[in-house]
């Protein structure tokens, strides 16, 4: 199993938190910084053998806590506006030697899990087979998700806590919870379905808890001093002892604990092995890499728009009055929209269940600033609209949509369209769905013909009786 990691909270509650979480491979942090009264949070990824953080995404929304498993990771924020719902954003990252750069995808086919109302303060974790989320009120609701939902987890009943932990690192996750007087209480899984509780020892209060590789860390901060206790079994074991002072976050990857606090120049971290602590801890201050601008999505709706432009400054010219009068009756702008809705129905149902991804998320993926990670359930979903369409029309000059609406597709003489354009056709109409704004050209063009007729030289008419 790759070292995989539960995330820590910070370690001191009036202390501000650095959201982190490890793996065999790399640190994940969040780095918040202030410009001009702006608060601009970004998910950066640290090699553990490093000191530069490169930043990978700017995140929109507070970030909660981080969870981590191989090379994916998920942030946990609060929903602008409604403290009672969070989202879980779910990323990969992997080092591309030929590009020399980070590249990110999504971890499971989208980025964006669906939300989920929580009654209490929410709890992430990573376990070898995806993202677990708990809500800790005055009871335990579990949710773990499967096939792109959140499934509720029946736990056994749970008197309210002082504090309480969801863990990951393995198959399945740990919940860690203390009393008011100390007592660790630890809930675990004994089968598929069946969870257990288990009474164990007394410990001061605990302000952090870590778990990798089979091997939970329990953290105490007090008077500068960071404790460490080992959970074996149901008893907690003193492990380490570290004159630190205050910390923001504690994450922890194999042997090696990853403390984070706020220095003067930035982040520091505090890389230590929990079999050979150091009396004399040593900080590393961390430097911010901005790397070359891995989201293009705006270049691409930029060039894409232009080059539209252009071409239909081009072509519209070279299109008649007669010539639009021998294509046929026009046929309505509001019944082509409700046509190409129609017929990107199939190929969505293809992607939402081949892929896994929520149905709302391919409404959502073009409507909010795709990024990199973003794009692939959009793109297969997009081009496979095109396919669908530049099928239908090359073989029956008109479409599923077109057809219950009323229309067809012709080429400037009023005929069926050739191979060529009706290529062109599905393919612009993908880019259109991609970026939406392309669609606001129907408006310059003649007769308010669409982007991609105009530069097919197609027309969608109304099929004659």
């Amino acid at each position: 199993m790759i070292g995989a990691m539960s995330l820590a909270l910070a370690c001191v509650a009036s202390s501000p938190t650095i959201p982190s979480s490890a793996t065999a491979q790399q640190l994940w942090v969040v780095n918040a910084t202030t410009t001009d009264e702006t608060l601009r949070s970004q998910l950066c990824v640290l090699p553990l053998a490093g000191d530069a953080l490169v930043a990978l995404r700017t995140l929109h929304a507070p970030t909660l806590q981080l969870a981590s498993n191989g090379t994916s990771v998920w942030v946990l924020s609060e929903r602008s506006g409604r403290s009672d719902v969070v989202d879980v954003l779910g990323l990969s990252a992997k080092w591309n030697n030929t590009a020399s750069r980070w590249v990110m995808t999504p971890s499971q086919g989208f980025d964006l899990l669906p939300s989920m109302t929580c009654n209490g303060a929410p709890q992430l974790a990573s376990t070898d087979t995806g993202p677990w989320l708990a809500c800790v009120g005055d009871e335990v609701q579990l949710y773990r998700l499967d096939a792109g939902r959140w499934v509720d987890v029946v736990l056994p009943e749970m008197k309210p806590m002082r504090q309480t932990f969801l863990l990951g690192g393995g198959r399945r996750p740990v919940l860690v919870a203390q009393d008011e007087e100390g007592v660790l209480h630890i809930t675990r899984p004994t089968g598929e379905a069946h969870w257990h509780t288990t009474t164990a020892s007394k410990v001061p209060p605990i302000d952090a808890a870590v778990a990798a590789d089979g091997r939970t860390i329990l953290v105490h901060e007090g008077d500068g001093t960071l404790q460490c206790f080992t959970l074996v079994g149901d008893t907690a074991q003193p492990l380490t002892s570290m004159p630190i002072g205050q910390t923001w976050g504690v994450s922890m990857a194999g042997q090696t604990l990853s403390v984070l606090r706020g220095g003067e120049e930035g982040l520091e971290v505090l890389r230590v092995d929990v079999t050979r602590p150091s009396d004399t801890p040593q900080w590393i201050a961390l430097r911010v890499d901005q790397p070359a601008p891995a989201d293009m999505w705006s270049f691409v709706i930029s060039i894409g728009i232009a080059a539209a432009v252009i071409s239909m400054l081009l072509r519209t010219g070279k299109v008649s009055p007669l010539a639009l009068l021998q294509q046929g009756p026009p046929f309505g702008l509001g019944r082509r929209l409700i046509a190409v809705g129609f017929d990107a129905v199939v190929p969505a149902l293809i992607v939402v269940l081949a892929m896994g991804v929520h149905p709302s998320h391919l409404i959502r993926l073009p409507l909010m600033g795709m990024q990199p990670a973003s794009l692939d359930a959009a793109v297969f979903w997009a081009l496979g609209t095109g396919v669908w369409v530049a099928l239908w029309t090359g073989k029956t000059g008109t479409t599923p949509g077109l057809k219950l609406m009323g229309g067809c597709v012709v080429n400037a003489l009023g005929g069926r369209p050739g191979r060529g354009a009706v290529i062109r056709r599905g393919l612009l109409l993908a880019l259109v769905l991609l970026t939406p704004p392309l669609a606001l050209l129907v408006l310059l063009g003649p007769g308010r013909m669409s982007l991609a007729d105009t530069i097919s030289r197609t027309r969608v008419v109304q099929r004659g009786k």
